[in-house]
């Protein structure tokens, strides 16, 4: 069996523009489709629940797609060169052929696997397939990584797209039988996240994600709740990048598209920011250890509406939409000075499309501990910010029962509503619902005195 080839797949769960896939392929051998699910346990940013959810319907769709071409996706769970290792043991396959991760922990991983395989005799073939470009030919004239995504953007926004790739209409398969988990039987499908009905909610796979980007591109749809796709790779940033039109909302399709790129970039050149700042000046800074205010604000409790009914929507939903995430942040940040770290965690574990890169970006610019990136930049009153957001309190009334009943003009401050008309809307502050944990103004002004960024504002 030295006429085979394993492709690993990772984050690029699709079959169309698949640059490994595609080189796999064209190099005539027989193809063994591989996933190995390796779940580190100790690892801060190992893959959280709601994206598991995510990750196993994913590759549910993924497996029929590649049956339909007469192949078979093998899945394991362990150690990833352990598993390659047995792999490669079962098959005698000559080569294997995977697109490339951005994480110090994959490339570290990847590294130290090529080698072995390399040492073992094995061909190792790598090709950027999750980003535009590849980030390290994405260089400023003074060779120095780029940590201001204006500067960014503008060396990027005018880049050729190289042409998106086939999917194989047929492959030769492997006639040896090869042993794979039931994809039922694994670890990845989180027991809490089972019967929640997501499934129903979100469509999952890279076909449903193609007639999906079509709808998004011919209705101008905002927000896309393309993210997750393109995350666990069922849409490649390529075809999205390649069939955007230039018109004003395309533009700003593309721009976000960069700013996914950017952080990519950041993650790669700037390896140590999802566990520390990146601007020095904030390695002391005094952030608040307020165990009690941190709990309050992941179960929905503060006694703001708006930032309770945001984060009670991504328990329920793994979702919340990009103007709502910068403005809990902000809160969490900027009223309760508790350290951005802590809402990273959170969000990387509740999130159905937590990526690292953006994750670790958003915190930090939020907190101005990182990266310039101006669509993050949010130094305005989150409550009043929530308001404009959600002016008739719709969001307040699906995801806070208690309030629904409010008249429009307090759903967003309860905390000042006479008792005539809190008792007319069966609302109990303090039982019913909470009394702010903060009051906004006082640690507003706090805030202003301690963040350096802040200080203009």
């Amino acid at each position: 069996m030295k006429n085979c080839a394993v492709i690993w797949f990772r984050n690029d769960l699709r079959l169309f523009d698949n640059p490994a896939l595609h080189f796999a392929h064209k190099s005539g051998k027989s193809l063994l489709f591989l996933y190995i699910h390796s779940q580190k346990k100790g690892d801060t940013w190992e893959i959280g629940s709601s994206s598991r959810f995510w990750l196993y319907h994913s590759l549910k769709e993924l497996q029929k797609e590649i049956r339909k071409i007469k192949g078979k996706l093998i899945i394991r769970e362990g150690d990833s060169a352990t598993v390659l290792s047995q792999i490669f043991q079962e098959t005698d396959a000559s080569s294997i052929y995977w697109n490339a991760q951005y994480e110090l922990l994959c490339i570290k991983r990847d590294n130290k696997i090529k080698i072995g395989l390399e040492a073992a005799g094995i061909d190792v073939h790598v090709y950027h397939g999750n980003l535009l470009f590849s980030p390290y030919k994405i260089v400023r004239v003074s060779k120095r990584p780029y940590k201001v995504f204006d500067l960014f953007w503008e060396d990027i926004k005018n880049l050729s797209l190289e042409k998106p790739v086939p999917a194989p209409s047929k492959i030769k398969s492997l006639s040896k039988k090869i042993y794979s988990l039931d994809l039922n039987k694994t670890q990845i499908l989180p027991k809490e996240k089972k019967g929640l009905g997501w499934e129903k909610t979100w469509e999952i796979g890279s076909q449903k994600a193609g007639v999906k980007l079509l709808k998004v591109l011919e209705e101008e749809q905002s927000p896309s709740f393309l993210s997750p796709h393109l995350h666990f790779g069922e849409l490649s940033p390529r075809e999205i990048g390649c069939k955007i039109p230039k018109t004003e909302f395309g533009y700003k399709l593309f721009k976000r598209l960069a700013l996914r790129e950017f952080a990519n970039h950041v993650l790669l050149f700037f390896p140590q920011t999802p566990s520390q700042s990146l601007k020095e000046e904030f390695k002391n800074f005094p952030w608040s250890k307020n165990k009690r205010a941190l709990a309050h604000w992941k179960e929905g409790m503060t006694g703001y509406p708006f930032i309770d009914a945001s984060m009670r929507q991504l328990q329920s939903t793994g979702w919340m939409d990009f103007s709502s995430r910068r403005i809990v942040a902000s809160f969490l940040i900027k009223e309760l000075l508790v350290h951005w770290k802590e809402g990273a965690k959170w969000f990387w574990e509740h999130l159905i499309d937590a990526d690292l890169a953006n994750n670790i970006l958003a915190w930090q610019s939020i907190a101005g501990c990182g990266t310039d990136v101006s669509d993050y930049i949010f130094d305005k009153n989150s409550i009043e910010e929530g308001q404009k957001q959600d002016p008739t309190g719709q969001l307040i009334r699906k995801f806070i029962p208690a309030l629904k009943d409010l008249p429009d003009f307090v759903i967003h401050t309860p905390y000042k509503a006479s008792q005539e008309v809190l008792e007319k809307a069966g609302v109990t502050l303090g039982k019913t619902y909470p009394y702010p944990i903060v009051l906004q103004n006082e640690d507003r002004k706090k805030s202003l005195d301690i963040f350096p960024c802040m200080r203009s504002v």
